[in-house]
């Protein structure tokens, strides 16, 4: 006989509504206030937004940073009741191609790879970066692209590592990756070692980054990254390239003209409402 005093676990969950545009930045702010998850729905998925509109839900394994994080954006608190629930999350997570040969797939879920795939493990953590946002998938299809092979890759702004790794992956012979959360540092480290490889990941700011790199990565958001063109610049060795991601197409003219400035344009991909740029360091001289 069931006892009645039992009660179902609930899951603390906050929800938000938000324009589509933001919810990349959105979805990394709430990371940062501790979700140990984070889905977004728009118009073609299940709890259907408005158009332009998407709706995140943040899930936390403690009730105190879900009511925290409610207080601090907004947000809806809400509740997700039964056992079964711990895991069901993970059915929003499938094994993605995001370009020619790379696959990214969470831990618990297999992948029957060919030959010629390259497979990056990332399970969703308390970082942005798990191949499904637009912005990343640009990033890792370039690689695929420019071949990083023997090259050495800076991550700037790393968050889960994923550019980092798949850089690795294909080929790259060593890669650093800095961010400046110490919590993106920590699942930077942790998701190279379930890959299998080794990434030099600190907090370290651009500006005091050593050393020079045949391949820069950069997948933030315009506002902090137009601030930082000459840092990036000089991390270029030469005719290295950079590739800038995190840029939503309308900003295109204003990012074109700040790097424009220090780098030579190279090309352009779009996906969606986002954009990824390709530059190369300028001859000496």
């Amino acid at each position: 006989m069931t006892d009645p005093t039992v009660t179902e676990p609930r899951y603390p969950m906050v929800r938000l509504e938000v324009a589509a545009a933001d919810a990349e930045e959105i979805g990394v702010a709430l990371f940062e206030h501790g979700a140990s998850g984070v889905e977004e729905q728009d118009e073609t998925t299940l709890e259907r937004a408005a158009p332009g509109r998407a709706v995140l839900i943040a899930h936390f394994a403690e009730v105190a940073d879900a009511e925290a994080c409610a207080e601090a954006t907004g947000g809806a608190l809400g509740f997700i009741e039964g056992e079964d629930w711990r895991h069901a999350w993970k059915a929003f997570f499938k094994p993605t191609r995001v370009g020619e040969r790379l696959w990214v797939r969470p831990s618990w879920e297999p992948l029957d790879a060919g030959p010629q795939d390259v497979v990056i493990v990332i399970d969703p953590g308390q970082a942005f970066g798990t191949g499904t946002h637009e912005t990343t998938r640009l990033v890792l299809g370039l690689l695929e692209r420019l071949g990083p092979e023997g090259a050495r890759v800076l991550d700037v702004g790393c968050g889960s590592g994923i550019l980092a790794i798949g850089a690795l992956k294909l080929g790259a012979r060593e890669a650093r990756a800095v961010d400046v959360d110490p919590i993106a540092v920590r699942t930077t480290l942790e998701n190279a070692a379930d890959n299998d490889v080794t990434i030099d990941a600190t907090t370290t700011p651009i500006d005091d980054v050593d050393g020079d790199y045949e391949l820069v990565l950069a997948n933030i958001r315009s506002p902090i990254l137009i601030p930082m063109r000459a840092a990036l610049a000089a991390r270029l060795a030469p005719g290295g390239q950079l590739v800038l991601s995190g840029l939503l197409v309308s900003e295109e003219d204003e990012v074109r003209a700040a790097f424009d400035e220090v780098l030579a344009y190279v090309d352009r991909r779009v996906q969606g409402d986002w954009l990824a740029l390709v530059y190369r360091a300028r001859d000496a001289g």
